[in-house]
């Protein structure tokens, strides 16, 4: 089917109509939203790991904050900031970003006046005239500054959220740790009302690190929730809507197979259905489609998002062998396994000698590393969910004759 068409977005965050699940997660979000909107700053942190749904999250729970809490959205993406002038910088363009085209945003750009510039070759992207001094100020009392922006958007916005995405240069910065604990504390004895709640969306070894900086800050995030992968019912919702809303046919067991391969995770069932997608014809979805689409994901998002040198690893017809039967021995829920579990699978010979290099190899490239549990050893990770599946994916032959048997093992 046509590419174009696909309900399916690889890559990128889920709209709003395509989320799944997390509902328990979308309410303890909301009520932070509603909080803020009736008392004072709400911090709180999203984390999991990479392609587990995180910035979709987030960004779900600001488009119904938007719609129901009439709040003022701007989802940040702070990969580039490295101290708080340049996340000062970078909430305000994107709040006139993601204002731009509200009736109320008008008031919001209209209150920057003249410091708002167009630049690029069409004037479609946002830079701030204003001095490094003008940034530290507004860092220096940010709560105070978002709460004046969010009333410059007038009465009826009534709460301003802003997604704080990716903030791995700020995390090892001390000077942030201590501006965002003091910031908190700041407004927990004070007696204003500036109704503004922060959402950051990361990894939770970035959290650490700002409490190795700072212990203290680990309380400020109220509340921590951590993102595990969907359940096999959400995953099997997740590709059943989207068929069934445009009208292709797909059998109940086709879609338990696609569920299973995605592992839970969203990124990777994006890039399955997706894949998918384009494979089938004449809006009918066969098992044929369904494997080689998963085979054609398998390559796209491995290349992509993982280590180039572990697709180059699996090109080792011993490794690849290896991982077969890694693969073929231990669940797929399994993510951490004993040194014993490995050797007890039906490696040859020659294998159970490359076993060894084989995992200093792939510890070299963060694919599989050691779990030091006190004084045992031998008990190793995948480093994430993701480096799991993809080396389920890659080392089992979907292409080959359909075996019952073995179909029935792989979808149990």
């Amino acid at each position: 089917m046509n590419p174009d068409s696909s309900p399916f977005t690889p890559g990128r965050p889920v709209s709003a109509e395509s989320f799944t699940g997390r509902t328990k997660q979308v309410e303890e979000l909301l009520t932070m939203v509603r909080l803020a909107r009736k008392k004072r700053l709400q911090v709180g942190w999203v984390s999991g790991e990479r392609g587990i749904g995180k910035s979709s999250l987030a960004a779900f729970v600001g488009s119904l904050a938007e719609r129901d809490e009439k709040a003022v959205v701007a989802h940040v993406h702070l990969g580039g900031a490295r101290n708080l002038e340049d996340l000062v910088r970078e909430t305000y363009v994107q709040i006139l970003k993601d204002t731009e085209t509200r009736s109320w945003g008008k008031a919001i750009w209209k209150a920057f006046g003249e410091r708002v510039e167009r630049v690029g070759l069409w004037g479609v992207d946002i830079q701030l005239k204003a001095t490094p001094d003008d940034f530290s100020a507004a860092a220096s009392m940010f709560a105070d500054t978002l709460s004046h922006t969010l009333k410059t958007a007038g009465k009826d916005r009534k709460v301003l959220v802003l997604i704080l995405d990716d903030i791995n240069g700020l995390a090892d910065n001390p000077a942030f740790s201590h501006w965002l604990k003091k910031m908190v504390d700041g407004e927990v004895t004070s007696r204003k009302e500036n109704h503004v709640c922060l959402i950051f969306a990361g990894f939770d070894e970035r959290r650490c690190a700002m409490m190795k900086l700072n212990p203290s800050v680990g309380r400020v995030f109220q509340p921590f929730i951590d993102i595990k992968p969907w359940k096999s019912e959400e995953s099997e919702d997740f590709f059943r809507r989207p068929f069934e809303k445009h009208h292709v046919a797909i059998g109940d067991r086709e879609i338990r197979f696609l569920a299973h391969y995605s592992g839970g995770l969203p990124v990777v069932a994006h890039e399955i259905g997706h894949a998918v997608w384009e494979i089938a014809k004449d809006h009918k979805v066969g098992s044929l489609a369904v494997k080689q689409g998963v085979l054609k994901a398998t390559d796209r998002f491995g290349r992509r998002m993982l280590h180039s040198g572990i697709v180059e690893a699996l090109h080792s017809e011993q490794y690849r062998s290896i991982l077969r039967k890694t693969a073929e021995g231990l669940p797929l829920s399994t993510i951490e396994f004993s040194k014993e579990q490995l050797q007890s699978l039906a490696f040859t010979g020659d294998e159970k000698t490359s076993l060894n290099s084989f995992l200093r190899h792939m510890g070299k490239l963060g694919a599989i590393v050691p779990v030091f549990m006190g004084d045992k050893r031998g008990v190793y990770r995948f480093a994430t969910w993701m480096h799991r599946l993809y080396f389920f994916l890659a080392a089992t032959d979907l292409a080959r004759k359909p075996n019952r048997k073995v179909e029935q093992s792989l979808i149990r």
